[in-house]
């Protein structure tokens, strides 16, 4: 009996982890889904364009790692404030992150594709596609911490809603905009890259607003920054 409980408490948690962990996966799969039926070219730029935007947000997901980690530390240590303390800073330090890594992608994007890429127009394609995905970072990541967040405090159920708002939003819009359906501009992969950026944003809206509205979210102190912790562990 003990060990049927703890297997239907395990599965509890983690399939909302699984969920949010193959949501990003949706996102280049449905990308590149839409992209084969525009263009071979828009098809390979696609491929090169996630694979150079992923090893510039590398460096965020451990940070996110490290954010969770605090978090379900202070949650079994029965310290609320001081999860909402961890993510705070947590959110702070990713978002400065988060801008370094756009910068990174629109500055020094171009420079990489010049020197790795030989077709001009798949080299033309990806630049499109990581101008604008580039924005992406800050939400992404800010979704990551969230992610991290409701994990930390075993209110990971939230994350399925999360995941479906992304998957439904990002299909919807690059439906429309990349073919140009529905009275809406046909851009090919800069359409996928809009799709993604509201796709990310639609999800980073309604985890704020969840975390600022839900009762049992308030007793964390989310979004109440107090100084600066070099300590905090």
């Amino acid at each position: 009996m003990k060990v049927q409980i703890a297997s239907k408490s395990i599965w509890r948690l983690s399939v909302p982890i699984i969920f949010a962990g193959i949501s990003e996966t949706i996102v280049d799969i449905t990308d590149a889904i839409f992209l084969g039926h525009y263009g071979i070219t828009e098809l390979g730029a696609i491929a090169l364009a996630d694979a150079i935007y992923e090893v510039a947000i590398v460096a965020l997901a451990g940070l996110v790692d490290g954010v969770q980690i605090v978090v379900a530390r202070r949650a079994g240590q029965d310290r609320p404030r001081d999860v909402g303390h961890t993510f705070n800073q947590g959110l702070h330090l990713l978002a400065l992150a988060a801008l370094a890594s756009t910068a990174l992608i629109k500055f020094a994007s171009p420079q990489l594709t010049s020197f790795a890429i030989e077709s001009d127009a798949v080299r033309l394609a990806v630049n499109s596609f990581l101008h604008i995905i580039a924005w992406s970072a800050f939400f992404q990541t800010a979704n990551f911490a969230y992610s991290a967040l409701y994990v930390g405090v075993s209110r990971s159920w939230v994350l399925v809603v999360a995941t479906f708002i992304l998957a439904l939003t990002n299909i919807g819009l690059d439906y429309c905009l990349i073919f140009g359906h529905l009275g809406f501009p046909r851009l090919g992969i800069e359409g996928a890259a809009l799709g993604s950026l509201a796709a990310e944003i639609a999800t980073f809206v309604f985890l704020t607003a969840y975390s600022l509205i839900h009762p049992a979210m308030k007793t964390y102190g989310l979004f109440r920054f107090r100084k600066w912790d070099e300590h905090l562990s």
